[in-house]
């Protein structure tokens, strides 16, 4: 008889108060529950119960072994389940919200992949420019720049998030636009300029550069960057926009680049919450996309977008 059933026996009878109650419970017969008992104390060379012919009392040594004993039990009882839900294949609908360039680059490629290894996970897909509150939404994972993520206090706690790369935030305008109204040389010029911003910022206002952070009157106010793009196109006035999203532009000369030695870089990470026994579908997601990240073949990362080593966090 292994150690861990004679602990589950002793367990039993403590919380039946009843070696007879215990073996019903155990599936077994009464002489092999207090054989079980007997032989327990022996190895561990203390009584764990006083019996008498009305009650069972733990001694104090007893005591202290079946709180041991039931944590241990229980820890093993979960570990068997976490085994047995893995073994499963996983399934259910996968909830994702990113915005649209996190999707379009690192999600749709490798879909029907995906699908294919996990048929029954069922991906649903919300392009989203806002923030999530993770532990109140219907969201499984989320793809979004820490600074952004984490204007919400619950979203850094019982978090796990891992870095996936660095983004650069490119302040520009339209060729048409400088040669109306000149390029900014310094950052005090770029007061005078009209500023095009998105209203997810924490403060729409500030102007985050590499080593400061400036204050301007906004001209515009939009909360799509594609909107954003599309009146700084019109030449407007200027803005700052993530570098993946108007990557064939600055390419084409469509967009100039403003200062760029001035251009913050941003942390891009996927996150999901951290739970004691993480879902399969999510595990199999998480898994797999970094398994594209890290591939030899990967060919989404650009030359205005770079990856860095960085271990997971936990927040």
């Amino acid at each position: 008889m292994n150690k861990l059933n004679k602990l589950r026996n002793f367990v039993t009878i403590v919380e039946k108060q009843s070696f007879t109650e215990a073996a019903k419970v155990l599936y077994q017969s009464l002489p092999s529950t207090s054989r079980q008992l007997s032989e327990l104390e022996e190895e561990i060379g203390n009584n764990l119960l006083i019996r008498d012919t009305r009650s069972l009392m733990l001694t104090e040594f007893g005591r202290i072994y079946y709180e041991e004993a039931k944590g241990l039990l229980k820890h093993y009882d979960d570990l068997e389940s976490l085994a047995f839900l893995h073994k499963k294949e996983p399934e259910g609908t996968l909830k994702i919200l990113a915005p649209a360039y996190a999707i379009n680059k690192y999600i749709i490629p490798y879909i029907s992949e995906f699908r294919a290894l996990y048929p029954k996970i069922t991906p649903v897909l919300e392009v989203a420019e806002r923030i999530p509150r993770l532990h109140n939404e219907d969201v499984d994972i989320c793809m979004a720049i820490e600074l952004t993520m984490e204007q919400v206090e619950e979203n850094t706690r019982d978090v796990v998030k891992k870095f996936m790369f660095k983004i650069t935030g490119v302040l520009c305008c339209t060729p048409e636009y400088a040669r109306i109204h000149g390029i900014p040389k310094t950052v005090d010029e770029i007061k005078n300029h009209p500023y095009i911003t998105h209203t997810i910022r924490s403060n729409p206002k500030s102007l985050r550069l590499k080593d400061e952070n400036i204050i301007l009157e906004p001209y515009l106010y939009v909360n799509s960057a594609q909107t954003m793009i599309a009146c700084t196109k019109n030449h407007i006035g200027i803005m700052q926009c993530l570098s993946s999203y108007i990557k064939d532009e600055l390419e084409s000369g469509e967009l100039i680049e403003i200062l760029p030695e001035l251009s913050p870089d941003a942390d891009f990470y996927m996150y999901y919450k951290k739970v004691r026994y993480l879902e399969p579908k999510v595990g199999k997601f998480v898994d797999f996309i970094f398994s594209k990240l890290d591939s030899d073949t990967l060919t989404v990362f650009d030359s205005w977008t770079r990856r860095i080593d960085k271990k997971d966090d936990v927040v």
